[in-house]
């Protein structure tokens, strides 16, 4: 019987691979199947939310920038983007959005 992490890697009873017998049969979790079981979720949830946050001035900066960009276009989506992660230009549910 084929453990969690390998279900859908291991070839059924009778199939080959064409590796070789050992091919399916010697599989190790990837990082991408680890990282889909919940204790593992729970544990690196702080770890992202750290590493987000952190990228948070980075990204703020990123956008102010942007306020300055020659294109008008450019300068239009950041100011929306802005004011939408504010929730001052963001109109939710109908409502019309309190502009300062």
């Amino acid at each position: 019987m084929p453990s969690k992490l390998s279900v859908g890697l291991s070839v059924g009873q009778g199939q080959t691979s064409g590796f070789g017998k050992s091919a399916w049969t010697d599989v190790k979790p990837t990082g991408r199947d680890l990282a889909r079981i919940p204790a593992v979720l729970k544990h690196r949830q702080p770890m992202v939310i750290e590493h987000l946050s952190a990228l948070t001035p980075r990204a703020i900066q990123t956008l102010t920038g942007l306020l300055t960009n020659k294109s008008g276009y450019i300068r239009l989506e950041a100011a929306k983007d802005i004011l939408n992660r504010t929730g001052v230009g963001a109109a939710r549910d109908g409502a019309i959005p309190l502009l300062f």
